[in-house]
């Protein structure tokens, strides 16, 4: 699938957007961007954010959307609503959505305010990014109508939302594995190929921490946390929806767990309390089943196609 950020200039936002984009897209999953009145020459501001962010800028240019090399499945124009600014409409039967963000190259001031409205524009993109691709891509690539309220609603997001901010992190990430730690929840095998860990954040703070292990089309879910000052919120619930639409979105059918202390939590969570010894073999050999939960620890597992 192709989605084009477009804007006006094509040096600021729509920059941001494409190669966030790509550097956090899965495979099968590309973005480019254009403007209906290049400026050609991208800011080196945004390239100079990017980089910081670890992200590559290489061949990033200003373009025409009169010369996109092919055509796009979904448009996402990123034009803001200050000073009058129109934003241009793309014709053709593409899947389109409104994600406004305003123009940094137009805020004047010192250094640093004009530094902090261009990291309010990468802030603002990520989280939106991010949201994107924690959809069930799959299955809404088939139900357009579906797609478009869920990248209209994802249009609407700010990064100090309620809802907060998914973030996939290095699995040897320090406050991941300090709030592991302070739980109580293994921490010694962390950092193998079959696992990925997303982190919980919204206005600054770290609402949680959730991971899954894939094996096959079976995944175990592991190191949810949420730190002790965040916790009879709902942050729990909602690591859980989570990280089932990733299963989801990653092929899985059913996850599974292990848990000493919160039985109670997933069964109120629709888990379904099961034998150890019911697990998929692979399941089985992780280490976490293996010998780093104890034998007095619940197992449960979850149906993903039941549960969304």
């Amino acid at each position: 699938m192709k989605v084009l950020f477009l804007c006006t200039g094509n040096s600021c936002r729509s920059i941001l957007g494409e190669f966030t984009f790509n550097h956090l897209a899965p495979s099968g999953w590309r973005a480019m961007s254009a403007g209906s009145r290049p400026t050609g020459y991208v800011h080196p501001r945004s390239l100079a954010l990017l980089e910081s962010e670890g992200i590559s800028t290489q061949g990033a240019s200003s373009k025409s959307w009169e010369d996109l090399p092919e055509v796009p499945d979904i448009v996402i124009t990123v034009c803001g609503s200050a000073a009058g600014e129109e934003c241009p409409a793309y014709i053709g039967t593409v899947l389109r959505t409104h994600w406004g963000v305003e123009d940094p190259a137009h805020v004047t001031g010192t250094e640093a305010q004009i530094n902090a409205a261009f990291r309010k524009a990468y802030t603002i993109l990520r989280a939106r990014i991010e949201a994107f691709l924690a959809l069930p891509l799959d299955r809404l690539a088939s139900d357009r109508g579906a797609f478009k309220t869920a990248l209209d609603e994802i249009g609407q997001l700010m990064p100090t939302d309620e809802a907060g901010v998914f973030t996939l992190i290095d699995p040897r990430d320090g406050d991941l594995v300090a709030a592991l730690a302070a739980a109580g929840l293994p921490t010694t095998d962390l950092g193998t190929a079959q696992q990925a860990f997303w982190r919980h954040s919204a206005g600054g703070e770290v609402r949680g921490f959730v991971g899954i292990e894939a094996y096959g089309k079976a995944g175990l879910l592991r190191s949810l946390v949420v730190p002790q000052a965040q916790r009879g919120k709902g942050h729990g619930v909602r690591l859980i929806d989570f990280a089932v639409a990733q299963a989801d979105r990653g092929g899985l059918t059913e996850l599974w767990l292990l848990t000493d202390t919160a039985a109670s939590f997933f069964a109120r969570a629709g888990w379904t309390p099961r034998l150890r010894a019911d697990a998929p073999d692979d399941i089985q050999s992780s280490a976490e089943f293996a010998g780093l939960c104890p034998s007095s620890a619940s197992c449960f597992s979850l149906s993903v196609p039941a549960y969304l």
